[in-house]
Formats: structure tokens, sequence, C-alpha cells
């Protein structure tokens, strides 16, 4: 059996769970045998008793029920720290899996590869570029990693980027500040799920009602991305990582969205700003002038059908995807 282990993070989704264990403790699945661990954040919903269903018809399923819900990328923390096999998948509870190309996961972990990339949305007719490749493994499950690279310190830049959402992120720059190396699978594994109730922006607040962080009021994930990428030794690779958070899409219409979704706090401009190129502050004060002249007024004119429209055209976007 090779030297992995796997932890799922839930909170009160029971049918994406449901569907997710059933997903990989499938009798065709590769992963059915590995230890797998539930980080169960105090669900309300039934997941708790879902598990534990599992638990008792699988020996290597263990379920850790937390007393509190200490917040999903916290959840994610306390993975990368439990980890002690050779290796670490880190699941989310919504996702699908296609084991097409498993194969190559063996190989590289036999060959001891740093981090496999197992999912990505950027498809070129070309093997990805290292900026290519750190903005795929913002997508939690989209790579394994070797569990020796996540030390003390690198813990601790993970709980401290927790305020930016992506964690996982403080593990994925040391490794290209390392120049560790990676291996991405020909075919994606996991294919990333959408939840339209719950991930999206939101996420970042789930199960809090009335105390919210003054960042998470207006929480922007292209902020979070970029304020995570200022962990890059390399500014060339940093920029470049910043000037591709929008997959498949310029900087320029990146920052549309951005003021589009209402994310231009005083917060939020000031992280990507000073994140970002001497050019890229140029474009992103263009986006801001076009975003004021030509979209401002409609928004205005339109009010809450503009954000209907919005979000239909972003909803439609991902059935074409086949994300939901």
């Amino acid at each position: 059996m090779l030297p992995l282990e796997i932890y799922l993070i839930t909170y009160n989704r029971k049918d994406y769970l449901q569907r997710t264990l059933t997903q990989i403790l499938a009798a065709h699945s590769p992963v059915k045998s590995f230890p797998i661990t539930v980080l169960d954040n105090a669900s309300m919903d039934g997941s708790s008793e879902l598990i534990q269903e599992f638990v008792a018809k699988h020996p290597n399923l263990t379920h850790i029920r937390h007393e509190k819900n200490i917040g999903g990328n916290a959840n994610i923390c306390k993975a990368l720290g439990l980890a002690r096999q050779k290796y670490v998948w880190v699941l989310a509870d919504d996702d699908t899996y296609d084991w097409s190309a498993w194969s190559e996961v063996e190989q590289a972990i036999e060959k001891e590869t740093d981090f496999i990339l197992v999912s990505k949305t950027f498809s070129v007719p070309r093997p990805l570029t290292d900026f290519e490749v750190l903005n795929e493994m913002s997508f939690l499950p989209g790579a394994i990693f070797k569990t020796e690279y996540i030390t003390d310190e690198v813990l601790q830049v993970a709980y401290n980027n927790i305020s930016n959402s992506f964690p996982h992120l403080a593990l994925a720059c040391y490794l290209f500040n390392e120049h560790k190396t990676y291996q991405v699978t020909s075919q994606n594994i996991v294919h990333q799920g959408w939840d339209l109730k719950t991930n999206s922006q939101v996420h970042m607040t789930r199960g809090i009602k009335r105390f919210v962080h003054y960042r998470f009021k207006t929480p922007s994930l292209f902020t979070c991305l970029i304020n995570s990428f200022q962990l890059l030794d390399d500014r060339k690779l940093r920029y470049q990582c910043c000037g591709h958070i929008f997959t498949g899409h310029s900087f320029f219409w990146a920052m549309i969205y951005f003021f589009v979704e209402n994310r231009f706090s005083v917060y939020n401009c000031s992280d990507i700003f000073w994140g970002i190129s001497l050019w890229q502050k140029i474009i992103f004060m263009l986006a801001f002038g076009f975003y004021l002249v030509g979209i401002l007024p409609l928004k205005i004119l339109l009010g809450s059908r503009f954000d209907r429209f919005i979000h239909a055209l972003r909803t439609a976007k991902r059935r074409r995807e086949g994300k939901i």
C-alpha cells in the first residue's frame, strides 16, 4: 500500500459528504483502503451520524468531531498538522472523482516526487508553467503533498494565512521557494464541486451569524490569493501568479470581476494594489475607470436585477464547465 493518508474536512453538508464518502470508499476506488480521517467541524445537520454509519462499515475510517466549529480554514491546518504518513491528501466534502489517472499518482509517489497536482482547470496543449501550477494549488484537494515539508514554520505560516482563506498555499509557496519537484497528472482525478448555497465568497464565514471578522465582511478570493502569493521569494513568479488569479482571463478582466462583485473595500483594494507589479497597478486603475464609466451606471439603473443577471451568467458558466 502507498504511504498515503487522507483527511476529509466537512461542515454541515450531509448530502455532499455522503456522495464523497461513497466515491472514495467504493469497491473500485484505489484509495478505499488507505487511512482516511474525517475532520467534522461540529456539524449539526446529521453529518456526524452519517460519518458514524460509514465508520461502522470501514475500519480504516476515523471520525474526529471538533467540540466547536473552528472554521473551514483552521480545519485545513488541523489536517496538515495531524498528517503522519509520508504523503497526505486533504479533501473537501463536495467534489467528484475520476480514478482513471491514479496509476500516475502511484508512480509519482514511488519516485518520491515532492507533490503531485491532481486537478487543473487550465487546459493547454503544453506542460503547465510554475505560476499556473501555483494558481491551481489554491484548490485544496488539487495536490498531494509530501508530509516532511509540513514543518513547524510552514504550519505556523499556514495558521497565519487562515485570514487569507488559503492556508495550504503556505505549503505550496514553501515548496516553490525550495525548488521542489512536482508532477501533474494527465487527467483530473478530482473535479471541483460547486455548492451554490455555500461554496462562494460566503464560505469564509460559514457557521458565523453575528460576530464576523472585519476582513470577512467584504471578502474577496482575489485579494486572498494575492496576499497568499506574497509568501513567494521569487518576485517574477509572485507577479505572474497575481496576474493569473482569474483562470483563463486577463488581469484586467479579473479586476473588472472584482469590482462587479462589490469586493472593493479599502482593505481589499489596498492589499491588491500593494501586492502587484507596477504594470498591474496601471491595469488595476484602468479597470477601475472602466467600471466607473461603463458598469456602475448599469448597476445603479438596474439595481438587484443586475446582481441576479451576473449570478445567472456565473451559474450558467459553471454548468457548461460541468462544475455543478
